[in-house]
């Protein structure tokens, strides 16, 4: 018997306030291959959030309707992928931002009755492309925690799976053009796997 093709809903969550910096090239490129994805731009004032603030978190956890908006293309979205530049090798405060508000009890994870953390995002694949500036070497010794605190201990305890953790290093001093073209074109090969 053939298997059937799931059409898959791809989300773009796009976090670098440049237009013309490569992580923008990634974005686009994606959305070029995939027309049908849907690029949520955190620094588009369609989508950029103030930051979380609250005093008790029962009583005054925000709910407004652009949460609703964005946490209705999670739930379309069968795969979402974040696209960001490290930065203090972590992901920009916009991503952590948005992760914090959206990705919210109840709606991406929810503690049992005995406390243990269930992911709510299952059957829901994440991709993860970074760009740094930093040597591969560095980048290297770093990848581990990085992994660890976003694609394990973030997406994972949200019931994600993570599909890849790809970073592209040595943005600015190493690359030219020609590397360019070949790490776009990674992307896309890495989206079909």
């Amino acid at each position: 018997m053939k298997k059937e093709n799931k059409k898959i809903n791809r989300l773009i969550i796009l976090a670098h306030p440049s237009k013309d910096s490569f992580t923008w090239k990634i974005a686009k490129n994606i959305q070029e291959k995939y027309p049908d994805a849907f690029t949520m731009d955190l620094y588009d004032e369609r989508w950029r959030q103030s930051f979380l603030e609250f005093h008790d978190v029962k009583k005054d956890w925000p709910c407004d309707e652009k949460i609703k908006k964005i946490q209705e293309k999670i739930s379309w979205a069968n795969e979402l992928i974040f696209v960001y530049p490290v930065w203090w090798y972590s992901q920009p405060a916009i991503l952590k931002n948005f992760i914090d508000i959206n990705f919210s009890n109840g709606f991406a994870f929810k503690y049992s009755e005995k406390g243990t953390p269930q992911g709510l995002l299952k059957k829901k694949n994440a991709r993860v492309f970074m760009t740094a500036d930093s040597p591969r070497l560095i980048i290297w010794f770093y990848l581990i925690s990085m992994r660890l605190i976003f694609a394990i201990s973030t997406l994972k305890f949200c019931g994600l799976k993570i599909k890849n953790f790809t970073i592209f290093s040595d943005m600015v001093k190493k690359r030219n053009d020609s590397d360019r073209e070949k790490m776009l074109k990674k992307v896309l090969g890495i989206l079909i796997k």
